[in-house]
């Protein structure tokens, strides 16, 4: 028996207000984000450039729009309520039908009308295409690194007449009947989103259980997450596999440091940053990012020994994973604080080790280590990205040093080396961060970097080597203004004590 009249309405309504409670602070800040990002292209760029700009935007902003309803509306179908609740299931699932409506068709408004100019029945088939991958992609994680990893290795791999066969035979369906098409494809996405709600049944509650498992040993908290936890995750495994493969260089970094261990400052302090945050040490970072350059070496070699294009795909391939390098910065940066705050205990039996300072000089010894590790992890995916751009145009026989993904990277770089100084606050008082509060962050340098990107082109003080310069000086202004403070807060050790 399901719902009728008010008693619906109040369903959908109660439904609505979980999801604009998860997103009443990210909202008006999305939104001034990509608001700031069209007046930037307004006052810099030329005209022709403001219209597609917006356009953009916002298309991005019904992307994370979207994106937050489907996982706030998926996270309300709990087995217990879907079983026993009258009509509750229904609810949950015609929201989510008419919300996917709300933003596809808007969308596919805005795809016809940029300088795409994408037909109407294929943006609309876009959309909707784009939306449910996206609901996928909410529903099961995994997905996200298996789409990538499988369809861009399907997408090398197969024959080059295969893949124009299917394209072409994909047109001549579009092309006989594109309103039907798009059409039937809109209906096919709908009831596929209404099926992926489950009805409470035994599946559901493992279901559930599985994506509690996920979300326990991923969220950040204080404490470490529980024996009993990893070992019910399916994925503990490959994860722990995975931690060690990539901390192989901070594993070292420790042993060298325990053999030759001195009672002195340098010494002890060197243990103890290794010890208070060994997730964003510096030798993590560059741990990772060496494993990953053998791993792309590594299919180069492989995939120019076994294609006759496979210098042109690596060229590719390259400059696609030399923007990514760029993106493990962050990790430090934004992951700082849950990593030093789950190590409470840790810093504060390392008071107790002969030779740590104590209270304004161990502020002084941890901040300039923390600078100094970022300004170093910085300089190495620097240098790894451009020898990777030189060695993407080496083997793609094309200049890639001014095309846009060159831009960006360099825009990022200059982004994100200021933001070192984030690093710099009262630990003493620090709490947990919410996830808000991480993502706006990431949104914050992704658009800046996606301004700076369009505007180098055209404007010449926006050249690389002036970027960095210029990120260069204000990281070194933001410094000497912000080491005063260094020596006016508590001690920082242990973290988030006087909370």
């Amino acid at each position: 028996m399901g719902l009728t009249g008010p008693l619906r309405l109040a369903g959908y309504t109660a439904i609505l207000r979980v999801w604009t409670h998860r997103v009443r602070y990210a909202t008006p800040l999305v939104a001034v984000l990509l608001v700031s990002i069209v007046a930037l292209v307004a006052g810099w760029a030329e005209p022709r450039f403001v219209v597609p700009t917006a356009q953009f935007c916002a298309l991005a902003g019904m992307v994370l729009l979207w994106a937050g309803f489907f996982a706030a509306v998926q996270r309300q179908n709990h087995p217990l309520p879907a079983r026993l609740l009258p009509g509750q299931l229904r609810c949950l699932r015609e929201v989510t039908v008419l919300g996917f409506l709300a933003v596809v068709l808007p969308s596919a408004w805005l795809l016809a009308t940029s300088p795409l100019q994408v037909p109407g029945p294929a943006a609309l088939i876009l959309s909707a295409l784009a939306c449910l991958l996206l609901a996928f992609i909410v529903r099961w994680p995994w997905l996200w690194v298996a789409g990538w990893v499988v369809g861009s290795s399907v997408a090398a791999w197969l024959p080059v007449g295969i893949k124009a066969a299917t394209k072409t035979r994909m047109l001549e369906i579009y092309e006989d009947q594109p309103a039907s098409m798009a059409a039937f494809l809109l209906a096919m996405a709908g009831l596929t989103l209404w099926h992926l709600f489950q009805s409470g049944g035994p599946g559901h509650v493992r279901s559930w259980k599985r994506h509690a498992q996920l979300r326990n040993l991923l969220k950040p908290r204080i404490g470490s997450v529980s024996q009993e936890a990893t070992k019910q995750a399916w994925f503990a495994g490959f994860v722990d596999g995975s931690s060690r493969a990539f901390s192989w260089l901070r594993l070292l970094w420790m042993n060298w440091l325990i053999r030759n261990a001195r009672p002195t400052v340098r010494s002890v302090m060197a243990r103890a940053e290794l010890t208070a945050s060994p997730q964003t040490h510096w030798a993590a970072t560059l741990g990772a990012l060496l494993l990953i350059a053998l791993g792309v070496a590594i299919g180069l070699t492989v995939t120019s020994m076994l294609r006759a294009d496979g210098m042109v795909l690596g060229g590719i391939v390259v400059q696609s994973f030399a923007f990514s390098y760029l993106g493990m910065l962050m990790g430090p940066v934004a992951g700082a604080t849950s990593s030093i705050l789950r190590r409470r205990r840790e810093q504060a039996l390392l008071l107790l080790l002969p030779g740590v300072p104590r209270g304004q000089a161990l502020n002084r010894q941890w901040a300039a280590r923390q600078m100094i590790s970022h300004a170093l992890n910085w300089v190495l995916a620097l240098a790894l990205v451009l020898g990777l751009q030189a060695l993407a145009s080496h083997l793609s026989g094309s200049d890639t040093s001014m095309s846009f993904w060159s831009r960006a990277a360099v825009g990022f770089a200059a982004m994100v080396l200021p933001m070192g100084i984030l690093q710099w606050r009262n630990w003493s008082i620090e709490s947990e961060p919410t996830p808000t509060r991480t993502v706006l962050l990431s949104m914050m340098v992704v658009g800046g970097t996606a301004a700076l990107a369009a505007l180098a082109g055209s404007r010449p003080f926006l050249q690389p080597a002036y970027l960095l310069g210029a990120s260069a000086l204000i990281t070194l202004l933001l410094v000497t203004l912000r080491w005063r403070s260094i020596n006016r807060y508590p001690s920082f050790w242990p973290v988030g004590r006087d909370v």
